[in-house]
């Protein structure tokens, strides 16, 4: 793979955060910035509908947020059929429409996924302390 090479001017308070996180991480600063870089590329690649959800987070307040962060999970009825569709893939194999209907489950709890964690990353963000949203119930 052909390389290109960059020059890029940066602030002294941007520059010292890639230096800190580069640190924390045992990388070199060129190594921090092209993870950083193409981790931001990445988003670009989420099915629409996942973009949008996490999009759309940013104008809720804080009170929405934490709702979010808490409420963020799948149905009791859909985590039983997502264990339901396993257990008889694993046993016989499944029909091209219990495929389908496992893929939507599937889709369904990756957007719930990552709806939560960007609500609780924006509540840190924010100066919000997120650790009860850790502890056990």
């Amino acid at each position: 793979m052909a390389e290109q090479t960059i020059t890029l001017t940066l602030p002294d308070d941007l520059y010292r955060r890639f230096q800190e996180h580069a640190a924390l991480k045992q990388r070199s600063l060129e190594e921090e910035v092209l993870s950083l870089a193409t981790n931001a590329l990445a988003e670009d690649q989420l099915p629409r509908d996942m973009q949008q959800a996490i999009d759309d987070l940013a104008q809720l307040d804080e009170a929405a947020l934490w709702q979010t962060a808490r409420n963020s999970h799948l149905t009791q009825e859909q985590s039983e059929a997502i264990e339901e569709l396993l257990f008889k893939q694993q046993r016989e194999g499944l029909t091209a429409e219990e495929k389908a209907q496992l893929e939507q489950l599937r889709h369904e709890h990756d957007k719930a996924l990552l709806v939560r964690a960007r609500a609780i990353g924006l509540l840190q963000d924010r100066g919000q302390d997120v650790k009860p949203l850790f502890e056990q119930p």
